[in-house]
């Protein structure tokens, strides 16, 4: 299985690279320096050829006080840690602090080693493995399989591989997030390949020839070549140890701490997260402290804000928005560690819950509420919060499911109870919240409510503008989805292509109203004969203001310079209709003697009519056009 990955944790001496040369027949401490000193400084790395034809990665990270920032890089995309215990000496300090770091970290499997029994005898064995029960007996890890090998010798060498085999076996159908992601733990460069970065692979597949973004920086590069176990293959999967060569960029250009994905994602200097201090740490966690933060295989300075409180006490869990140094690429549960400033011990770690926050107010009781909702193992509070306060706008359920963590299936029956209890709206394949659906409503009604002050003869805002009021990601399909939702709410109405309020009416001031009649009863005179626009005062203030809101509802405009009465155009249309009902077709001199008016008239009206596909016409005649007369 070349998707499950192992790492070593220990005390400094306590055996892990000699038990690893014993199960792998290979090398991790390579440098002259590690060899020299007889210890891990860096990461090393191997694959285990396991009897029943499994090929594992294994990571073995120093154990070294110093170094536990190479051991946190070690950790990332772990399965299974193989802890280390020297029969001589027992837990150590840093032993416990592994054991911390790797609960902190959210590591859920840990597979204990007693090593160099054969060194002692078996009395001493039993009491020293009766010591690592007590002192494990109250963490997550009391449950772990003990057992006592010698890599010398090889004793209990089969033990320990069968219970690897075991554990591979029941997490073998874990799923993985959908985003391809590599944190990387080494960057080289190789003669004759160019550079070249490990990792191990988190979540989806990377094939040769993909583009992968490179983070921080956001640069694009091309995958040259792959390989799993220093074997060449053409992709690799989610889980596997991996090494990229990549083209186009320069070993200096990409260090440890780096973030490949296949997709383009918003670096962030700002986290908000749930933590953990450890009970045994030496301080809290206080406004403003200016912490180490290890995440993925980087290490970032960062000050702390306690969300809801003052400071997190040892022993305790809260809430904290990490102000960054620097940008970080993450995504929501990935754990971290945070680490003191000078001297530096470890303080707590933690889970992101929301790695694209806003600033937040220091007492603001709210902000952990949505937080505690965001950690939630309730798929519909999930949901219902990410559609209400992170969507933006409209959503697939293939776009909840991916921010939520949550399978595609499961995302579904939620969606569609939240869509029963009228908490999310559906149109079509994509969903939006009541609440942000109600904020848009609001801002289209207040957008009516101040047209119709500025245009108070005007009976509606023309559609065209209207729909210019909505987010620049709403389609014209949601657009007239939310516009239907207001009209059959009776918040709105359409008349003649405009849109107003429900309640709107036109209210002419005494003025006004005078004119208004003046003005109709002028167009009603003309009968079917046009009216130049410039027979009408303009000049006169009120006359203007009733002519321009009045078009289409008393005269229809025929072109720039002329117009005809509302009522009598409308006749004219079933003037035409009749027209066409008895002859099929008409002539100008047919219409002009059916509305007793003039040639040039006419002619004006049933130009419009032309151009309205109400007619059409051939040489000298008038046919029915593609629209229907009415």
């Amino acid at each position: 299985m070349s998707n499950f990955v192992i790492a070593t944790a220990g005390h400094i001496d306590h055996g892990k690279t000699t038990l690893i040369k014993r199960l792998t027949g290979i090398e991790t401490d390579r440098t002259k320096e590690e060899k020299e000193r007889g210890m891990s400084i860096n990461l090393g790395f191997a694959y285990w050829d396991l009897p029943d034809g499994k090929r594992v990665g294994v990571v073995d990270v120093p154990g070294h006080e110093r170094f536990v920032k190479n051991m946190v890089a070690g950790l990332s995309g772990i399965h299974l840690v193989l802890l280390t215990i020297d029969v001589n000496e027992g837990m150590m300090p840093q032993t416990k602090e592994h054991l911390a770091i790797l609960r902190l970290l959210g590591i859920r499997r840990v597979l204990i080693a007693l090593t160099k029994c054969d060194t002692v005898d078996d009395e001493w064995v039993e009491l020293v493995q009766g010591e690592i029960e007590e002192e494990l007996a109250n963490t997550p890890f009391k449950d772990a399989p003990i057992v006592q090998t010698d890599a010398v010798t090889g004793s209990g060498i089969d033990e320990l591989t069968k219970q690897v085999m075991a554990i591979i076996d029941e997490i073998q159908t874990e799923t993985a997030s959908s985003l391809t992601r590599l944190n990387v733990d080494r960057s080289f460069s190789v003669k004759g390949f160019g550079t070249v970065v490990t990792g191990t692979l988190m979540g989806g597949k990377v094939q040769q020839g993909d583009s992968l973004y490179v983070y921080p920086g956001n640069r694009k590069v091309r995958v040259r070549n792959i390989q799993v176990h220093e074997q060449d293959v053409d992709s690799a999967e989610n889980g596997m140890r991996t090494a990229l060569n990549l083209a186009s960029i320069s070993v200096d250009e990409i260090r440890r701490g780096a973030v490949l994905t296949t997709e383009v994602l918003q670096p962030t200097f700002m986290l908000d997260a749930k933590v953990s201090v450890l009970p045994d740490s030496i301080t809290s966690l206080f406004q403003w402290q200016r912490v180490r933060v290890l995440i993925g295989t980087r290490e970032v300075m960062a000050r702390v804000v306690p969300l809801g409180c003052e400071t997190i006490e040892a022993g305790s869990e809260g809430y904290v928005q990490l102000r960054l140094e620097e940008e970080v690429v993450c995504q929501r549960k990935d754990r971290f560690i945070i680490r003191s400033y000078s001297p530096i011990f470890t303080i707590a770690g933690g889970e992101v819950v929301d790695e694209k926050p806003s600033k937040h107010r220091k007492h603001d009781e709210s902000v952990v509420d949505r937080l505690a909702l965001r950690t939630s193992s309730d798929g519909k509070l999930l949901v219902d919060d990410y559609c209400a306060h992170q969507a933006q706008g409209w959503q697939t359920v293939a776009q909840i499911a991916k921010q939520t963590d949550l399978a595609n299936d499961e995302c579904q029956s939620v969606v569609e109870q939240l869509c029963e209890a009228q908490q999310l709206l559906q149109c079509h394949d994509l969903y939006i919240h009541a609440k942000q659906a109600q904020g848009m409503s609001q801002r289209l009604l207040l957008a009516l409510s101040t047209f119709h002050k500025k245009n108070c003869l005007l009976m509606g805002m023309p559609v065209q503008q209207f729909n210019h009021l909505f987010e620049e990601d709403w389609s014209t399909v949601q657009k007239e989805w939310l516009l239907q939702q207001l009209m059959d709410a009776r918040a709105i109405k359409m008349v003649q292509h405009c849109v107003s309020l429900y309640d709107f009416t036109v209210r002419y001031n005494s003025h006004q109203q005078k004119e208004y009649h003046h003005l109709k009863t002028q167009l009603d005179e003309q009968q079917f004969m046009v009216t130049s626009i410039e027979t009408i005062d303009l000049k006169n203030h009120n006359l203007k203001e009733v002519f321009e809101a009045t078009e289409n509802e008393l005269y229809i405009r025929l072109d720039d310079q002329y117009i005809i009465s509302k009522t009598y155009f409308d006749n004219a249309c079933f003037i035409v209709e009749s027209l066409l009902n008895q002859k099929g077709q008409f002539t100008l001199a047919d219409f002009r003697d059916a509305t007793h008016s003039s040639r040039k008239s006419s002619m004006l009206i049933l130009e419009k009519l032309d151009r309205m596909n109400l007619t059409k016409r051939v040489e000298n005649y008038r046919v029915s056009g593609k629209g229907e007369v009415a």
